[in-house]
C-alpha cells in the first residue's frame, strides 16, 4: 500500500491545486460544462452507428484512452500512477461522474499529469547542467511498444539513456556537448510551457477524444477553436491576411507566407518576423504577448476587404515596423487540385501526352465568394487538358486522406456516364443507394489511379466505384487506408439542448453514424481498394491502417442490390488481358529499371534506419557509424541526382485560375523586386531570401531558412569552388563542411547570422562585400547541384512515373490511340 499511498498523496495535493495550472471556472461554466457533457453521452450512445450503449463501454478503457491522449509514450505517468487513476475510477466513472456531466475526473487525471511532467521537467533540466563523457561502451534501445515504468528510479534510468542519446544526435549534427545540452533542456522546457498553460477546454478536448475513441477511431470532438479550423482546411481558402503564425519562446511568429496573398503582395513579410501587436483597420493595436496563437489567428483573420494594421520587426532586429493590408481570399495552394502535362515515351518510339491530376483532398466550400470544389477544380484541370490533347490521366490520391462524400460522388460523374458509386446504411439498418452525379462530357480514355496506404475514405468510395465499373486501373499499395465510416459533425451549441451562452464553448462532435461500402456490397472497412497492380511503396514503422488501429470496426457486407452492374457505357473499360498484360509490364520495369532499383536499395537503407531502434552511447562508435550513414546517404543522394536529369519526363503545368492567378501574382512580385533599386536582385540575397529561375525560366524565391544544408553535406568540394570564385576569398571543402553544419543548426537564418557562420578567426579582419557574394554563388550553385529546386516537382518519382508509363501502354493498345486530339 505504500506506493499507493505515494499517489494519494499526489493525487490530493494536485486536487488542491486544481485550479493553480487552469483558470477556475465559475458556477456558470461549470453548469455548461456539465450539460455539454451530458450532451455528449447522450448523443454518443442513441446516433452512433455500433448501437453500442454507453453503459457496455469499459471505465478501464475510457481512462486508457484519454492516458493514452495526455501521455502517448507514457514518459511522464508512472506505472503507480496509472495503477492507481485505474482504481480511483475505474468502478465510478461513468455512473457516479459521467452521466451527470462531471468532469472532475478529467481535470484530477491532468493535474496528476502535469505535476508529473514539472518533476520530470525539473530533472531534466537538474540533469542537462551537467556534463557527458559519452566514454561508456553501453547501448541506448528505444521501444517500440511504450511502456510506463514501475517508479522514478526505473523512470530516471530509462531518462538517463535517452538524454544521451538526444545530446548525442545534436552533438553529431554539428553542436558541442554544452551546446547540445542547452538545446535539449530548451526542448523540454517547451514541453513543460505547452502542457502547464492548457486551459479547461484543451483539457476538455482532450478526454471526449479518448472517450469517443473507446467507440471508434474516427469520432472524436473538436473545441470551438477546432472547428472553425476545420471548416477552413475543408475550404481550400480563408479570408484573411496570407500568413501563418506559429509560437516560439513566448514569440509569435511569421512561419509561412501564401504565395499571392496580400502579405506576400504588399508587405516585406519575412518568415521568422516577430508579430509584436495587431489591429482592425484604425483600431488601437493589441499586442500579441500573453494571448493564444489560436486566438492570436482567430483575430487576424476576416472578412476579405477588411484591413489589418501589423506592428512587427524583422528577426535580428530591433527596430518595430508597422503596415496595413487588404485582407482577401487567400488560396491554399498546396491545398488545391494541381496538374501537369507529361510527354511520355511509348513502346513505338513515339511520346504521348498524359495528364496528372494530384488531388490533396475531397474539399467543398459554402463560402459562395470561395466556391471550390474538388470536382470543379478537376473539371476546370480536365478541360484544359483535353484542349492541350491528352492520351491518358493518372489521377494521384497517394496523399488523399478523404473529405465530402458528395464530392466523391460528384468526381465519380466526370469519369463515368452514370452508375452506382456506393452504398451507405445508418442506424436503422437501411441500405442506400448513391450514384455518380452525371456531367455532360465525361472523359473517356485511359484513366490510372495512384493510391496508397493513406488513401482513404473519399478517395476509397472514387477508387472502389472505378475498379466496380471497370472504368480505372488501380494502382499502387496493396490496399487503401480501409476508413468504411461515415462521420456526421454535430455542433453542440446548435441542439435543441443549448443556451445562448453555449456557443462560445461548446464545441463540435465527430461522430460515426454510417457505414459505406462498394456498389457491389463489399466492404470498405478494413479491407480497404485492393490495387489492380501493386507498386512497392514508402513505409513508415509508425502509420497503421484502419485494422490496426484500436477499436477499429468490424469489417461487414451488405448484400448486393439489383443495380450493382457495371456500367455498360463505359468506352474503353480495363479487361482482365489488358490488366493482366500491364501487370506483367511493371513487374518487368520494377526488375530492370535503374530508377527502380535506386528506389528499393533506397527504401532498404532508409527502413533500416528507421527500424534500428538501438543506439551507442559512446561517441567514438556514434561518430563512426554516423560518417558511414552520411557516405551512403550522399552516394545515393548523387545517383537519385544524376538518374533525375537523365530520365525526367518533359512537363507542362496545368492549374485551375485561381492557383494561377494567386501564381502570377506572386512572380509579379517576385520581379518587381529583382527589378527594384533597394530591393533583391537575380541570383542575389534580399530581404533574406535568395530568387534565381527554375527550368522554365520563372522567378523562384526561396527563404533563407528554407534551404536544407543537410542535403550538401556530400557537395563540400564544388561548393567551395563556388564560394572561392564568388568571392575570391580562398576555401577548401574540408573548411566548408563544419560551416555548412553552423548553417543547417542556425535557429535564425537571417542574413547577418549566415555571414557571421563565413567570418574569419578575427573578424574585424572579414569582408562582408566578399563573403556576400562567394555566399551567393554557393547558394546558386545549390541550385545547379539539386535541380529539384529549380523544378515545380520532383522528376523521380517512380510510382507515379509508372502509373504514366501504365496510361500510356494502355493507350497504345487502343484502336483510336489518341482520344483527346492535340489541336
Amino acid at each position: 500500500m505504500g506506493k499507493l499511498k505515494r499517489v494519494l498523496a499526489s493525487l490530493t495535493l494536485a486536487c488542491t491545486c486544481l485550479c493553480h495550472g487552469m483558470q477556475p471556472m465559475n458556477s456558470t461554466e461549470r453548469s455548461q460544462l456539465a450539460r455539454e457533457a451530458r450532451l455528449v453521452v447522450d448523443l454518443m450512445q442513441n446516433h452512433h452507428e455500433s448501437g453500442r450503449m454507453f453503459r457496455e463501454l469499459n471505465n478501464q478503457e475510457i481512462l486508457t484512452g484519454f492516458i493514452d491522449e495526455l501521455d502517448p509514450r507514457l514518459d511522464y505517468l508512472l506505472k503507480d500512477d496509472i495503477e492507481f487513476i485505474q482504481m480511483r475510477f475505474g468502478r465510478s466513472l461513468k455512473a457516479v461522474y459521467l452521466l451527470k456531466g462531471d468532469l472532475q475526473p478529467a481535470f484530477e487525471i491532468f493535474e496528476l499529469f502535469e505535476q508529473r511532467v514539472k518533476e520530470r521537467s525539473t530533472w531534466i533540466k537538474e540533469r542537462l547542467a551537467r556534463k557527458y563523457t559519452f566514454e561508456e561502451d553501453v547501448t541506448f534501445t528505444q521501444e517500440q511498444t511504450p511502456s510506463a515504468t514501475a517508479n522514478s528510479t526505473s523512470a530516471n534510468d530509462r531518462w538517463e539513456h535517452r538524454l544521451q542519446n538526444e545530446v548525442l544526435a545534436e552533438m553529431l549534427r554539428g553542436r558541442t556537448e554544452p551546446e547540445a545540452r542547452a538545446t535539449i533542456a530548451t526542448h523540454y522546457a517547451k514541453v513543460q510551457r505547452q502542457i502547464t498553460t492548457m486551459d479547461s477546454l484543451a483539457v476538455r478536448e482532450r478526454f471526449f477524444d479518448g472517450l469517443l475513441q473507446a467507440f471508434d477511431p474516427h469520432s472524436g470532438y473538436f473545441s470551438a477553436d477546432s472547428t472553425r479550423e476545420f471548416a477552413l482546411e475543408m475550404s481550400g481558402s480563408v479570408g484573411g491576411a496570407g500568413f501563418e503564425l506559429k509560437k516560439e519562446h513566448g514569440l509569435c511568429l511569421v512561419a509561412n507566407l501564401h504565395a499571392g496573398g496580400p502579405a506576400d503582395l504588399t508587405t516585406d513579410l519575412r518568415p521568422g518576423d516577430i508579430i509584436e501587436a495587431f489591429a482592425e483597420g484604425d483600431a488601437d493595436l493589441t499586442p500579441t504577448k500573453g494571448k493564444r496563437l489560436r486566438e492570436i489567428v482567430k483575430l487576424i483573420r476576416g472578412k476579405p476587404g477588411t484591413k489589418l494594421k501589423l506592428a512587427y520587426r524583422h528577426a535580428g532586429e530591433d527596430s518595430t515596423q508597422e503596415c496595413t493590408l487588404d485582407r482577401a481570399n487567400v488560396v491554399s495552394i498546396d491545398d488545391r487540385a494541381r496538374g501537369a502535362l507529361c510527354d511520355v515515351p511509348s513502346a513505338d518510339g513515339k511520346t504521348r501526352r498524359i495528364g496528372w491530376i494530384n488531388l490533396p483532398m475531397f474539399y467543398t466550400s459554402k463560402d459562395e465568394a470561395a466556391a471550390s470544389s474538388a470536382t470543379k477544380d478537376v473539371t476546370e484541370l480536365l478541360t484544359q487538358m483535353r484542349k492541350a490533347g491528352i492520351d491518358g490521366v493518372v489521377m494521384d490520391l497517394r496523399n488523399n486522406g478523404g473529405g465530402a462524400l458528395t464530392e466523391a460522388l460528384a468526381l465519380s460523374g466526370l469519369f463515368i456516364p452514370k452508375g452506382l458509386v456506393m452504398l451507405t446504411r445508418g442506424l436503422d439498418g437501411k441500405r442506400i443507394e448513391h450514384f455518380a452525379t452525371e456531367s455532360p462530357d465525361p472523359y473517356s480514355g485511359p484513366f490510372v489511379i495512384l493510391t496508397s496506404e493513406r488513401s482513404a475514405s473519399a478517395s476509397e468510395i472514387f477508387a472502389g466505384a472505378m475498379k466496380f465499373h471497370h472504368r480505372a486501373l488501380i494502382v499502387g499499395s496493396p490496399a487503401t487506408f480501409g476508413k468504411g465510416s461515415v462521420q456526421n459533425y454535430i455542433e453542440l451549441s446548435k441542439t435543441n439542448r443549448s443556451q445562448p451562452d453555449d456557443a462560445a464553448t461548446w464545441g463540435t462532435l465527430r461522430l460515426t453514424h454510417e457505414r459505406f461500402f462498394q456498389p457491389d456490397g463489399q466492404p470498405v472497412q478494413r479491407k480497404g481498394i485492393t490495387a489492380d497492380i501493386v507498386l512497392p511503396q514508402d513505409k513508415n514503422p509508425d502509420f497503421k491502417r484502419e485494422e490496426a488501429l484500436p477499436h477499429a470496426l468490424a469489417a461487414v457486407a451488405l448484400p448486393a442490390p439489383a443495380s450493382a452492374v457495371p456500367s455498360d457505357s463505359i468506352k474503353n473499360p480495363i479487361t482482365p488481358a489488358l490488366s493482366n498484360q500491364l501487370r506483367q509490364q511493371t513487374e518487368n520495369n520494377i526488375a530492370k529499371l535503374p530508377e527502380w532499383s535506386l528506389w528499393q536499395r533506397e527504401e532498404k537503407f532508409y527502413d533500416n534506419l528507421m527500424n534500428d531502434r538501438s543506439h551507442a552511447l559512446q561517441l567514438s562508435k556514434r561518430r563512426a557509424e554516423h560518417a558511414d550513414i552520411e557516405i551512403k546517404m550522399a552516394a545515393l543522394r548523387s545517383e537519385r541526382r544524376k538518374l533525375a536529369g537523365e530520365f525526367g519526363y518533359a512537363t507542362e503545368t496545368i492549374e485551375i485560375a485561381s492557383v494561377k492567378d494567386a501564381i502570377e501574382a506572386h512572380r509579379a512580385r517576385l520581379t518587381s523586386l529583382t527589378t527594384a533599386a533597394s530591393g533583391a536582385s537575380l541570383n542575389r540575397i534580399g530581404q533574406n531570401a535568395f530568387i534565381f529561375k527554375t527550368e522554365k525560366g520563372n522567378l523562384r524565391r526561396i527563404w533563407l531558412d528554407q534551404f536544407d544544408f543537410n542535403r550538401f553535406f556530400g557537395d563540400s568540394e564544388p561548393l567551395a569552388a563556388a564560394y572561392t570564385s564568388g568571392s575570391g576569398l580562398p576555401m577548401t571543402a574540408a573548411e566548408l563542411k563544419p560551416i555548412l553544419q553552423t548553417l543547417a543548426l542556425l535557429e535564425e537564418r537571417t542574413e547577418p547570422n549566415i555571414l557571421k557562420c563565413f567570418a574569419p578567426p578575427e573578424p574585424a579582419t572579414a569582408d562582408l562585400v566578399a563573403t556576400r557574394k562567394g555566399l551567393e554563388a554557393m547558394l546558386l550553385r545549390m541550385t545547379e547541384i539539386d535541380a529539384e529546386l529549380r523544378r515545380h516537382r520532383p522528376a523521380l518519382d517512380v510510382q507515379l512515373r509508372e502509373s504514366l508509363r501504365l496510361a500510356t501502354t494502355w493507350a497504345d493498345t487502343l484502336e483510336t490511340p489518341s482520344l483527346e486530339k492535340h489541336p
